[in-house]
């Protein structure tokens, strides 16, 4: 098979580079408080998100602790781990403890946390690269400077289908999806049920890959 042919697979081709292909981008994706993010917002900071991991050293395969609640950030930094064929890890539980065994388990390159709560989960990280949402602390970067600074143009990964791309923590546990599962989720024919907390992260999917607006604030 053609390097195209697997690129399709990359599940974030599907939800955002196809809006863009189709002249979408002008189409609203996220509306977030009292702002909107049309599709080419929402390519940009996904491209920017990829190619800033990629300069952290995040390779094909390796793993990207996201602790952040739901927001433009999150989306952007999860779908630009999973474009570049990274594995993103994010949660909506707030126990320190589930997200040490995470860590443990899995061995992320990166972990990106809100700043509210680094204090908190520094120790749980070990020694992952941090990035810091909101003002940067204690000399660590802020993911905010990381984005406007890495560029905004990014070709998705080659990847099989079979390629692991995200593991979602939740009060149940660990639910992992692969490339093809998140392609089901996004046509409305998954099973997974994925959720950050109030966030209905399979609805949200299947929204972007329709060509319709998520409202983050509003779930």
């Amino acid at each position: 098979m053609s390097a195209d042919g697997d690129r399709d697979r990359n599940a974030v081709a599907m939800l955002v580079d196809a809006q863009i292909a189709a002249t979408n981008g002008n189409r609203r994706a996220l509306v977030y408080r009292d702002k909107n993010y049309s599709f080419h917002d929402l390519a940009a900071l996904v491209n920017r998100a990829g190619n800033m991991l990629r300069s952290m050293g995040v390779e094909r395969g390796g793993r990207v602790m996201i602790v952040l609640s739901p927001s433009p950030a999150l989306i952007g930094v999860m779908l630009g781990a999973i474009k570049i064929g990274a594995v993103a890890i994010t949660t909506g539980v707030a126990d320190a403890a589930k997200i040490r065994s995470a860590c443990d388990r899995h061995q992320p390159v990166v972990a990106i946390v809100d700043g509210s709560r680094l204090d908190e989960l520094r120790p749980t990280l070990g020694a992952t690269k941090l990035i810091v949402a909101g003002d940067s602390r204690d000399n660590l970067p802020a993911l905010l400077d990381l984005l406007r600074a890495a560029p905004s143009s990014l070709t998705a990964e080659a990847v099989n289908e079979s390629d692991p791309a995200l593991i979602v923590i939740d009060a149940e546990g660990e639910k992992s999806a692969n490339h093809a599962d998140l392609a089901r989720e996004a046509s409305g024919q998954g099973s997974l049920g994925l959720r950050l907390g109030g966030f209905d992260l399979s609805v949200a999917l299947a929204r972007l890959a329709e060509c319709n607006e998520v409202n983050i604030s509003g779930q």
